[in-house]
């Protein structure tokens, strides 16, 4: 599931048509209010439904709110990006670990039994391990200075010698 209704200057779901926030004049606003009904009822449609039992329900955000009509009213409020994974197979808990979104996929390994790894930058949540953003506090330094090797990872592998392709066909 995407959510994108709170990008730009919010985009109000059909289904929230007669839905707004106090008095309804700041789209952002009324596009957070929204989506978060939205995602709230969805989330308790799978963690109620029967096949639960079998599910890790991951909830994450991407990014931090760009420039929108509701960024001077929530200037100075703590920013952070959200990241909470649902299963009856685990206790709840919060962990109070600084990380980044670089640290979820190590993280979901942890449920998968990779346990306390490292993925590229990120590291478990959940694991010993320091992650970048505790022992740098300055991250964006960190990756900076790697951008090279970052951006490298989306280079697409070149093929030199030609490909060649056997297919078996069923009569």
């Amino acid at each position: 599931l995407l959510t994108l209704d709170t990008h730009g200057n919010g985009h109000i779901s059909k289904s929230c048509k007669d839905q707004i926030y106090k008095d309804g004049k700041n789209p952002t606003l009324n596009a957070l209010h929204c989506i978060d009904k939205l995602a709230s009822e969805f989330i308790n449609y799978i963690t109620t439904n029967e096949n639960f039992k079998d599910t890790l329900l991951v909830v994450s955000s991407d990014h931090l709110a760009q420039t929108n009509s509701a960024t001077n009213i929530l200037r100075g409020a703590e920013r952070r990006n959200l990241f909470m994974i649902f299963s009856n197979k685990i206790d709840s808990k919060k962990i109070n670990k600084a990380g980044s979104t670089l640290d979820i996929t190590p993280t979901l390994l942890n449920f998968f039994g990779e346990t306390g790894r490292s993925f590229g930058f990120g590291r478990d949540l959940i694991g010993n391990l320091s992650t970048l953003t505790e022992i740098y506090p300055d991250i964006n330094k960190i990756l900076d200075e790697n951008s090279n090797y970052i951006t490298s990872l989306w280079n697409f592998p070149e093929i030199f010698d030609g490909i060649e392709i056997d297919t078996v066909t069923n009569k």
